[in-house]
Order: C-alpha cells, then sequence, then structure tokens
C-alpha cells in the first residue's frame, strides 16, 4: 500500500519516514513533501492510498491540498497530525472525510502505524467490494477478518465487528 509524506518540517517528514520499517507491514513511502503544492504533483503521479498531512505549511497548507486532491483520489485515505488545536481545522478536516487527526505532540511511531494499519484495513475491505483485488491478495484478507473477528468474540471490539460484518 503506498504512502505519501507531508510537512514542511524535514525532521518530521524524515521521523515518520525512517522510525517506522514500513517495507515489512507491506506499506511502500512514494513520496515526501514539504507542501501541499509539492504533494498534489507527487500524488497525482503516484497515487497514493494513504496520505500523511501537518495542515499549516508554505504554499497551500494540508487542508487545501486534500480539497484539492479527492476528486483524482476519492479512495485515498487522509491522516492529519498537526500542532494546531484549533475547531476550525478539526470542522474543515471532518467534511473532507481525514480519517485521524493527531496532535504532534502526541505522535509517535507506534500512534502513526495504529492509524495507518486500522485505515489500510478499511481500504482492504473497500477494494473487496470495488472487487480490484487478486485472489491471493483476498486469501490474506480472509485470514485477517477471521482474526479479527475472534477478537471481537474475545475482547469485544465493535469496529473488528464491523468490519467483518461489512466484509461479509
Amino acid at each position: 500500500m503506498k504512502i505519501l509524506i507531508i510537512d514542511d518540517e524535514t525532521i518530521v517528514r524524515m521521523g515518520i519516514r525512517y522510525a517506522i520499517p514500513w517495507e515489512e507491514y507491506g506499506y511502500e513511502i512514494v513520496g515526501e513533501a514539504s507542501n501541499g503544492l509539492e504533494a498534489l504533483e507527487l500524488a497525482k503521479k503516484y497515487k497514493p492510498e494513504i496520505v500523511l498531512t501537518d495542515i499549516v505549511m508554505p504554499e497551500m497548507n494540508g487542508l487545501d491540498f486534500i480539497e484539492k486532491i479527492k476528486n483524482e483520489l476519492p479512495f485515498s485515505k487522509f491522516i492529519i497530525f498537526s500542532c494546531h488545536d484549533d475547531i476550525e481545522f478539526y470542522r474543515k478536516a471532518i467534511k473532507l472525510g481525514v480519517r485521524e487527526y493527531i496532535q504532534k505532540s502526541c505522535l509517535t511511531p507506534q500512534e502513526i502505524l495504529q492509524a495507518v494499519n486500522e485505515i489500510a484495513k478499511e481500504i482492504n475491505f473497500e477494494k473487496i467490494a470495488r472487487n480490484e483485488l487478486k485472489s491471493e491478495e483476498i486469501n490474506n484478507i480472509n485470514l485477517i477478518a477471521e482474526e479479527e473477528f475472534l477478537d471481537f468474540i474475545i475482547y469485544g471490539k465493535k469496529n473488528y465487528y464491523q468490519n467483518f460484518i461489512n466484509y461479509l
């Protein structure tokens, strides 16, 4: 699954890219951008399924980027990480269908990976519904869905149950 990272702070981009062994989890970082304008070109070229973006950046902010690219990447999912705790940012993010909004002060590799993994599951279930996966990919997801259903039975996790029901 392809991921694009957008942040005007080089150290944040590098941290996200190198703190997690993405390939071990089946992800590919297809690019990094320091603002929304750069990201538009990368997103059009690589068609990432998951985009990790800051909000406040020069030239084009993350929310404006999402608004501009959503029509070209209708099935992509977005995770925002930001230092800003502004209700207007939250509102616009919700309207744009952003899946996660993480405060940078709380940003850890584990939290990022957890958010990406949850969104990746959702994307895979949607791909099954659109008949976009090969049979061997579906078999791998079947195993995951069975494990998630068992997690629900054992731990009572409603989101796993809903994904399993949606999958059926």
